[in-house]
């Protein structure tokens, strides 16, 4: 079962040894997970589906209230067993909105094309988003992301005040480090997406 806006912060929290909270504000908690959560999703996107009838020219545009990171494929949903359903492509933003050119042919007006796209994640509650999409299995991972920003945000402010107790900053400032490379070392490898796809053939190896 995912969690809401408000699990998160008290896990957050729990990171941080401040569940009343006395030391971190709200909107330093909430920065905080909107940038572990930015960062995971450029490891880890929510991959979505749009269904688009084709116009029956090489160029179309995407609604521009599809807010997509990446345009992952294409895929024209038809029968034919002579070609493969994923077709060529080469995809790119204008204007804020996403621009599709097929590449080498044309799909014929009014058949259905699959869009897959990679998209920002979001948690229930948070700016006002309405469920979450991040993994469970993932939700400790993102929470020590947060917490690690959190960190590094307070050690700024204590560093830049005068601050009684100058090794804080420093010991925020290496605990920060310690969750923020563990983070980025359990995402891996950035999911960016393909900008095109270039195979027509089913027999042709797509490595190629």
């Amino acid at each position: 079962m995912t969690i809401a806006i408000a699990a998160f912060r008290t896990k957050v929290l729990a990171l941080l040894d401040d569940p009343t909270p006395s030391r971190f504000t709200a909107n330093q908690i909430d920065a905080a997970i909107r940038t572990a959560l930015e960062m995971y999703s450029q490891f880890k996107p929510d991959v979505q589906t749009y269904n688009i009838d084709s116009n029956g020219e090489a160029r179309f545009a995407l609604p521009a209230s599809l807010e997509a990171t990446a345009i992952v494929n294409i895929e024209w949903v038809h029968t034919d067993p002579i070609y493969s359903h994923l077709i060529p492509y080469y995809a790119y933003l204008q204007d804020n909105q996403w621009v599709v050119e097929t590449k080498g042919m044309t799909i014929p007006v009014g058949q259905q094309l699959l869009i897959e796209y990679n998209a920002m994640h979001y948690i229930d509650g948070l700016d006002a988003a309405s469920g979450t999409s991040v993994p469970t299995a993932d939700e400790n991972l993102l929470s020590m992301g947060s917490a690690g920003y959190a960190a590094a945000s307070r050690a700024t402010s204590k560093d830049e005040t005068n601050n009684l107790n100058p090794g804080e900053a420093e010991v925020l400032m290496k605990q920060s480090l310690f969750w923020l490379i563990e983070f980025e070392h359990r995402l891996g490898m950035p999911s960016t997406g393909f900008t095109y796809a270039s195979w027509l053939d089913k027999n042709i190896d797509k490595a190629y």
